[in-house]
């Protein structure tokens, strides 16, 4: 198996475990975000300039804290208890 496709499936089914629920997209949109903010591990620095590998490492990382909290929103809408 392809690594590319058992971490994508590793992803989903954790989201699936956590959640639920798994929409496609967002595990797509999840992956490629997770490959560009390891990616930025890579840089030689760590300084935030525009445009560099390590920035839009950080940009990332922002799209993945806030999909992770809009689906815990979504989780806690659809199950108050």
């Amino acid at each position: 198996v392809p690594s590319e496709v058992f971490k994508t499936y590793a992803l989903r089914l954790f989201y699936v475990s956590a959640f639920g629920y798994i929409d496609e997209g967002i595990i797509d949109s999840l992956h490629h975000d997770f490959k560009i903010w390891i990616g930025g591990f890579l840089v030689a620095s760590a300084a935030r300039i525009p445009g560099t590998a390590f920035d839009e490492a950080m940009k990332a990382k922002d799209r993945i804290l806030d999909t992770v909290d809009k689906m815990i929103d979504k989780f806690i809408e659809e199950n108050p208890e």
